[in-house]
C-alpha cells in the first residue's frame, strides 16, 4: 500500500505553490531585509562615524586612524551595543522596505513580460533585468530617503537623540516635512542605478551558475544563490 502512494517532489510544490507570487515576494523581502540590517548594520555605523569625522587641526592626530580604531573607541566609549545604535529607526520599515522591494521588482517583470508577450518559463534579457531593478530603486526611496536620514543622524551624534522617534520630532520641529525629504535626490541616484546593478548582476550570475538536470529543468542551488546574491550586491555598491 506504500507504494501506490505519490511521494511529494519538488517539480509538485513549484507546479502548485501554496501562496502567490506577489505573497512570496513580500515574506522572503521581509526577511531577506532584517537578516542584512543585523549584520550589516554595525559595519555602517562605523562608515558613517568616519564620514562624520571632524577635520584636524594642522600637527593634531585625526580622531579615528581607521575603521579598527573607530570600532574599538566607540566600543570603549559607549558598549558593544553602540555599534548598533540608530538600527531601531531602519529595523521599523526594514520588512517595509524589502518586502515593496522584492514586490515592486516583481510586478516589473511581469510588465516587462506583458510589453514583450514573454511566457514566464522563458528568461528575460538582461537589459529588462536592469530596467526593473532601476524602477524598484526608483520606488523604494521614497521609503529609503526618510530611514537614512533618521539613521545617519542617530549615528553621527548618538547622544544627541534618545531614539529615531525623538530625531524625526527635532527634524520636523526645525524644518517640517520637507526635512525628512531632505537628501531624497541623492537617495534616488544611489538606490535606482544600485538596485538596476544588484538585479541585474544577480540575475547575471544566477544564470551562469544554473544546471540542467536530466529532466532538461534548469536549478540553481543554494550556495549558487548566495554567490549570485554576494556578486548582486557588490555590483550594487560598486
Amino acid at each position: 500500500m506504500v507504494d501506490n502512494v505519490p511521494a511529494l517532489t519538488v517539480e509538485t510544490a513549484v507546479a502548485e505553490p501554496w501562496i502567490g507570487d506577489t505573497a512570496r515576494d513580500l515574506i522572503a523581502g521581509s526577511f531577506a531585509g532584517v537578516a542584512q540590517l543585523v549584520v550589516g548594520h554595525p559595519f555602517d555605523t562605523i562608515k558613517v562615524k568616519l564620514q562624520n569625522m571632524p577635520t584636524p587641526l594642522p600637527g593634531q592626530p585625526p580622531l579615528y586612524t581607521g575603521a579598527l580604531d573607530a570600532t574599538r573607541q566607540t566600543i570603549a566609549a559607549h558598549g558593544p551595543l553602540a555599534l548598533f545604535r540608530g538600527m531601531s529607526a531602519p529595523f521599523a520599515f526594514v520588512s517595509l522596505f524589502n518586502a515593496l522591494l522584492f514586490a515592486t521588482y516583481g510586478a516589473s517583470q511581469k510588465a516587462a513580460r506583458a510589453l514583450r508577450a514573454t511566457p514566464p518559463e522563458a528568461p528575460l534579457p538582461l537589459a529588462d533585468h536592469f530596467a526593473c531593478g532601476f524602477a524598484t530603486g526608483a520606488v523604494a526611496t521614497a521609503i529609503s530617503a526618510p530611514t537614512e536620514l533618521l539613521k545617519c543622524r542617530l549615528q553621527a551624534d548618538p547622544a544627541a537623540f534618545r531614539g529615531p522617534v525623538d530625531v524625526a520630532r527635532a527634524v520636523l520641529r526645525a524644518e517640517g516635512l520637507r526635512g525628512l525629504a531632505r537628501g531624497g535626490a541623492a537617495t534616488f541616484l544611489r538606490e535606482a542605478p544600485g538596485s538596476a546593478f544588484y538585479f541585474g548582476v544577480y540575475n547575471t550570475v544566477k544564470g551562469a551558475l544554473a544546471t540542467e538536470g536530466h529532466d532538461g529543468v534548469r536549478r540553481t542551488s543554494g550556495v549558487a544563490l548566495l554567490a549570485a546574491g554576494g556578486g548582486g550586491g557588490g555590483g550594487g555598491w560598486g
